[in-house]
């Protein structure tokens, strides 16, 4: 069995603050994206279901993915872009996690 990589939340607020800035991709379900006004700061969409589609548009270097929880959604996300060639990880805990450690969110509506 294959272990796909994480990223903790304060892991990734670290990373976020650096020069090696990855790619962060919200990939929730419709449902509970459109249901959340809120995203991670500079986030892109990706409907998981249709990542084969938007995946080649991503630019070289780390991937960050998220659900809501940090499990099935962005799991298998990470993993699909993983056997296809990227370095992704998923964020533990999904947006719900970044959340509850107080980290910043942004507004869909503003970006």
């Amino acid at each position: 069995m294959t272990v796909t990589p994480s990223i903790t939340a304060s892991d990734l607020m670290s990373l976020l603050q650096t020069r090696a800035e990855p790619t962060v991709v919200d990939v929730r379900r419709n449902a509970a994206y459109r249901e959340d006004p809120f995203h991670l700061p500079g986030a892109k969409r990706g409907d998981p279901e249709q990542v084969s589609h938007w995946a080649p548009a991503l630019p070289s270097g780390l991937i960050i993915v998220y659900c809501v929880h940090g499990h099935e959604v962005s799991q298998g996300t990470a993993s699909w872009l993983i056997q296809h060639g990227y370095d992704a990880r998923y964020l533990t805990g999904g947006i719900e996690g970044w959340r509850h450690a107080g980290f910043p969110l942004a507004s869909k509506i503003e970006g």
